[in-house]
């Protein structure tokens, strides 16, 4: 003797398991460009050069004076502001940098660091390294693409910013 059982579903549980299965396929497909900015998909590979004392006192692309001996770097698609991890990998040194300036623009190199940094990374003699490049902290991550989502953000921008400004510098103050 074979038993049959009828299963029957509500429409609402219907529609509850096809909400959550859309839901795990958006999450799944967002989550291979998680740490993709401007198409360039990070932790990344690249060679460093660094640049100093010329360019001291000078305004760099942001609206900054660059200080050669300050935690920057100059990279050429990065959001200004974000906060990236840079490890030599010739001596597993690395450095915490804000992205304040464009550049490099030399074929082949993919972040200018400033002096300062490239002495903690002990690539001033050689004047290039090969580097690993992770995002730690983007502006991207804070605040909407779509301008006229901020409209509907509680809290004021003047707040926002003030905030994200905190957590760099707080970033940067934790390497030294």
């Amino acid at each position: 003797m074979v038993l049959q059982h009828h299963v029957t579903f509500s429409k609402r549980s219907i529609v509850t398991a096809a909400a959550f299965t859309m839901l795990a396929l958006w999450i799944a497909g967002c989550g291979g460009g998680k740490n993709k900015i401007n198409g360039v998909r990070y932790p990344y590979v690249g060679v460093a050069s660094w640049y100093g004392e010329k360019f001291h006192g000078r305004q760099t692309a942001n609206g900054e004076r660059y200080n050669m001996m300050a935690m920057t770097a100059a990279h050429r698609s990065l959001p200004f502001n974000t906060v990236v991890r840079v490890t030599n990998l010739e001596n597993g040194r690395s450095v915490r940098l804000r992205i304040n300036d464009r550049g490099p623009f030399v074929r082949g190199r993919s972040i200018d660091v400033s002096y300062g940094a490239a002495r903690k990374l002990g690539m001033v003699q050689q004047g290039l390294a090969r580097v690993q490049i992770d995002i730690i902290r983007s502006p991207l991550a804070y605040f909407p693409s779509n301008a006229g989502q901020l409209e509907h953000d509680t809290g004021s921008l003047d707040q926002d910013l003030s905030s994200y400004a905190g957590s760099v510098l707080s970033d940067l103050t934790l390497e030294g």
